[in-house]
């Protein structure tokens, strides 16, 4: 039998990651793109490499928990 509760929150759990690693790389690709004659902020560099490490570990994260060898 399916348990279609517990589907569901494998559901919502996937798409919140999903828009979480989405999200976060689009903004450190915005923070890190500079238009002509905008000069470069050290602050907006950090945000974006931040932001890019933020969508690197929440990949990352993932991947350990499909594999079980992993853990």
């Amino acid at each position: 039998m399916i348990d279609w509760a517990a589907l569901g929150v494998v559901a919502l759990a996937a798409m919140a990651a999903s828009a979480l690693v989405v999200t976060s790389y689009a903004l450190g690709l915005r923070l890190l793109s500079r238009r002509k004659g905008q000069k470069d902020s050290p602050l907006r560099r950090a945000g974006g490499i931040a932001c890019f490490v933020v969508s690197a570990v929440a990949v990352l994260w993932g991947i350990y928990l499909i594999i079980p060898a992993l853990h």
